[in-house]
């Protein structure tokens, strides 16, 4: 979903120039590495415990994730975010939606491109 949010409107911009087969096919590592990006910054609200502990549920990403950030870090980070008043913006049901609504606007942008 987030990603889908990041690409639909970057591949609406690039309409008149080629269509989103094209663009993937032509861009394979920026592709990948947009993707890897997005979820990397996805799992940051895994890391809310603000510790440094693993639990069992800490496996693979997570885990590599609390080993590379330090818990001040991560807990200043998170104070940040809190205090700034985005927690009222990006709430769940707004992400859900926006997610949704991306993905169905991609693969209809995706299916157009297969078919004309």
């Amino acid at each position: 979903g987030r990603v889908a949010q990041f690409v639909f409107p970057l591949s609406l911009a690039q309409t008149g120039k080629s269509n989103l087969i094209e663009q993937i096919l032509d861009h394979p590592l920026q592709v990948v590495a947009v993707c890897s990006i997005i979820f990397y910054a996805s799992l940051a609200p895994l890391l809310v415990d603000r510790n440094d502990s693993l639990n069992r549920r800490d496996i693979g990403c997570i885990a590599v994730l609390k080993k590379a950030v330090p818990s001040d870090s991560r807990s200043k980070m998170q104070n940040t975010y809190d205090q700034s008043g985005l927690v009222k913006v990006f709430t769940e049901t707004a992400e859900l939606t926006n997610s949704r609504a991306a993905m169905l606007g991609l693969s209809v942008w995706f299916w157009s491109a297969l078919l004309f």
